[in-house]
């Protein structure tokens, strides 16, 4: 009888996790998985940025190839633009619009619409536009605008895009 007796007590005295041992795992792998998706947003915000600077490349390509420095039939709301649906496709979900200038036809225009601050500051820093046109920063919000010449230094660029507001729009001016 007391062999059953000692049989019984070592099934009662096995142990299994802790209630406070699952709940210290369950918050590690709660803070490991806040910082993976931060990294995750962060990767995308960068990706969606290179693929505006992408597409605005392409469309200055385009519009140099095609019309040759003469502009005057270009504008992206009329179905005659080398364009694809693709090229003129905010990655950030909204449209590029390409026109002619407004005050001639030796130039075009490209707008950028509802870009978030931190590819507003990439964009502005990056050297496609080798050196030459301008480039309007509108903030939605308070409705403020202002054009500004290229080339920009980082201090520059990250103060206009900072204080614009948190959805900026852009408008190139190229020759």
């Amino acid at each position: 009888m007391n062999h059953i007796i000692l049989k019984t007590k070592k099934v009662r005295e096995q142990s299994g996790r802790s209630m406070i041992e699952m709940l210290g795992v369950l918050a590690i792998v709660g803070v490991l998985s806040v910082g993976a998706i931060y990294l995750y947003n962060v990767a995308m915000q960068k990706h969606k940025t290179n693929l505006l600077l992408d597409r605005i490349q392409n469309i200055v390509v385009k519009a140099h190839e095609v019309y040759a420095g003469d502009y005057t039939d270009l504008d992206t709301n009329n179905n005659k633009h080398p364009f694809t649906k693709q090229d003129l496709t905010n990655p950030f979900g909204q449209k590029i619009r390409v026109r002619k200038g407004n005050k001639g036809s030796d130039y075009f225009v490209i707008h950028v619409f509802e870009l978030p601050v931190e590819s507003c500051i990439q964009v502005l820093q990056t050297s496609w536009m080798n050196g030459s046109g301008t480039v309007g920063v509108h903030d939605r919000v308070t409705g403020n605008s202002k054009d500004y010449s290229f080339p920009f230094t980082p201090d520059t660029a990250v103060s206009l895009c900072e204080s614009g507001g948190a959805q900026l729009d852009l408008t190139f001016n190229w020759k």
